[in-house]
């Protein structure tokens, strides 16, 4: 499976896509590099939901604003990883899926930092 093909999953939905101007604004707000198939995904989707997951984007929908949501995380946990974002809010338990520009995904919480994907895609479709 491939970026391109996740529209084609059943239920799949997405927003506007996101600007290369927009995205690099998101990076300068957040001081971070996003992973480049994070900057592909969002430049395609915006932000999406499938397979049960709601995933970030660079988009103006707050409750799928990855600015909005990290910015909520470093206020609400004094150890989150500044050079994450969230891309993922799993609303249990302030446990947050993070990726950082090396394109890796970390299940996150106050007290722990785990490795869970390789890539994006890889958790998308997990």
């Amino acid at each position: 499976m491939s970026l391109e093909n996740l529209k084609n999953k059943k239920g799949f939905f997405s927003l506007k896509p996101s600007s290369k101007d927009d995205i690099l604004k998101a990076e300068k707000q957040l001081d971070v590099t996003f992973s480049n198939d994070f900057k592909t995904y969002t430049s395609m989707y915006g932000a999406i939901s499938v397979n049960g997951k709601e995933i970030t984007g660079v988009v103006e929908s707050n409750r799928l604003s990855v600015v909005e949501k990290t910015l909520q995380a470093r206020i609400e946990n004094e150890n989150f990883p500044e050079t994450m974002y969230v891309i993922e809010d799993l609303a249990i338990e302030m446990c947050l899926i993070l990726q950082g520009k090396d394109g890796k995904i970390y299940r996150y919480t106050p007290i722990a930092l785990e490795y869970i994907n390789e890539n994006l895609l890889d958790y998308i479709e997990s």
